[in-house]
């Protein structure tokens, strides 16, 4: 959640400053779904339930995904 809500903030300050009205609106867009994701994980964490299970369909081991092979 605390991950959700740094990048919220840095898409939202990089909004505001964004010259391009375009990028701006892209940026908002990604904080308002980094906002939704924090919200939605705090309320997982204060719900009184057992949350293990769908934090741990979230995580992502990278090293269960196939790697490229090295080129030389």
């Amino acid at each position: 959640a605390g991950y959700h809500g740094r990048m919220a903030r840095q898409y939202s300050a990089g909004a505001e400053q964004a010259e391009h009205e375009r990028l701006a609106m892209v940026l908002t867009y990604l904080a308002d779904s980094e906002l939704k994701m924090k919200t939605g994980l705090e309320a997982l964490l204060h719900d009184g339930s057992d949350h293990r299970e769908v934090l741990e369909i979230w995580f992502d081991d990278s090293s269960d995904f196939p790697q490229p092979p090295e080129l030389d």
